[in-house]
């Protein structure tokens, strides 16, 4: 559906109008591209209308060629872009949005599982992981459409090591054990009154627990009564007791728990929403061991914020400087915002169904929790026309909270990491280029040439 209507938006423009428009038709109907191969996929035809569209503008005689072009860049667009950028001086952040709206699948889930949205139950699924391990798990849940919500919450167990990938046949046992062993420390731990829950042992943890009940009761509501608060505050007590209080429990973590809950107890059946309360807390307890520096060590967290989104030396310079320049003359610094998505992987800002897609991709990335600094600056050069438009500190900030629920743009993080992937093999010519000088002196003009001779 995306790359259709893509090609519908694209292969629509409006015929050019004005004083040039005499010359502009002339040339348009001088290189007219031929039609498109009948094998193209969906995912070259929108690569095909979207060239289309960029040498109308810049370079009508290429049009000729872009069927050849489409099909030597396939699966690669990366490339693509990066030399045509570098060809036609197109600014890194024009860059990074083309090539957002013409990855191919394997650039998106980079997965060399052929699985791709053919499961439509879990016994599919089932046979698709025997047959294909983890890659099928991944390439399944970040394509579209989304998965079912008993297939995203087997994908989630899945990933966070809750189930072995490699035995499907002794999840459910595997699974019933965890239930069984959550129960007999929630038994051995803890005590319910009402709907109120209370140590057995660990006085030196009950002022923690206190507070943590004032958190769970806000994400509840946050979470627009989505997930039971008995539960939730299960999931954290719990987890308090176990950890005996040696992670800290940062402001928010209770959001990552409820997200978890969410989609567990959703997928589950009325008779199972216990047992969906235990692989909630199992998962956070896999999720919170793989991101511990992530959220304990503020001062790393924040280093890896300002390479991201500082207003210097960072990816948010090299891609988009004007921006950065507008928040260095308000005296803004972004990762002041940032940090906090960074941290909590977005679960205390973006809206709930944004979130969940967000997680299906954070999960099934093969670096794991990487694509979600990616998102941050994603978020900014995706709303970077009304954040240039504020002129004011207070406006900034105010913005900068709203955006993580305003639309999905994973395509453009997957975007910008595939150009510092390919920037990180010294692929050449560089791109994006620090400076014209720089490029000069490093790169011959006769290289530059033999590369640009075929497109």
């Amino acid at each position: 559906a995306f790359f259709a209507q893509l090609l519908a938006d694209l292969e629509h423009d409006e015929v050019p109008t004005g004083p040039d428009a005499t010359s502009e038709e002339q040339l348009w109907a001088a290189h007219l591209p031929p039609s498109a191969p009948a094998d193209f996929s969906a995912e070259d035809r929108a690569l095909r209308a979207l060239l289309v569209s960029f040498y109308k503008s810049r370079n009508p005689e290429n049009l000729s060629s872009v069927n050849a072009i489409v099909s030597s860049y396939s699966g690669d667009s990366c490339e693509l872009w990066a030399q045509l950028g570098v060809k036609y001086q197109v600014p890194p952040v024009e860059a990074v949005h083309l090539l957002s709206k013409t990855l191919y699948p394997s650039e998106v889930s980079q997965s060399a599982s052929s699985a791709s949205a053919s499961a439509a139950t879990e016994a599919e699924l089932t046979a698709l992981v025997e047959r294909e391990g983890v890659d099928a798990i991944r390439s399944f849940l970040t394509s579209r459409p989304e998965p079912t919500r008993e297939l995203r919450a087997l994908c989630w167990k899945l990933l966070l090591g809750y189930l072995p990938i490699a035995s499907p046949a002794e999840w459910r046992r595997v699974q019933q054990g965890r239930r069984d062993a959550f129960a007999r420390r929630w038994k051995d731990s803890l005590r319910m009154e009402g709907q109120d829950i209370f140590l057995l042992s660990a006085d030196h943890l009950k002022e923690r627990l206190e507070a943590l009940k004032d958190e769970v009761e806000q994400t509840v509501r946050h979470f627009q009564h989505k997930v039971q608060q008995g539960s939730l505050l299960s999931i954290m007590a719990l987890y308090l007791v176990s950890s005996d209080g040696n992670l800290p429990l940062v402001q928010g973590m209770t959001h990552m728990a409820a997200v978890l809950l969410y989609v567990f107890t959703a997928a589950a059946a009325p008779s199972e929403i216990a047992g969906a309360e235990a692989d909630a807390f199992w998962c956070f307890a896999a999720l919170l061991a793989e991101i511990k520096t992530r959220i304990s060590d503020v001062q790393h967290s924040t280093a890896s914020v300002h390479g991201l989104v500082g207003t210097s030396d960072s990816l948010l310079c090299k891609y988009d400087s004007e921006l950065a320049q507008h928040f260095e003359a308000l005296g803004f610094e972004p990762g002041v915002v940032c940090l906090r998505w960074f941290m909590l992987l977005l679960a205390k800002d973006a809206e709930l169904l944004e979130l969940l897609i967000y997680w299906d991709a954070f999960l099934a990335d093969l670096k794991r929790f990487e694509l979600a600094g990616y998102l941050c600056l994603a978020f900014l050069l995706h709303h970077r026309d009304a954040l240039l438009e504020s002129s004011s500190l207070l406006d900034l900030a105010e913005l900068l909270q709203q955006l993580p629920s305003r639309s999905s743009v994973l395509r453009v993080a997957v975007a910008l990491r595939r150009f510092e992937e390919r920037s990180a093999k010294g692929t050449m010519p560089p791109f994006p280029q620090r400076s014209g000088v720089e490029v000069v002196q490093g790169v011959a003009g006769a290289f530059f040439s033999g590369i640009f001779s075929n497109f």
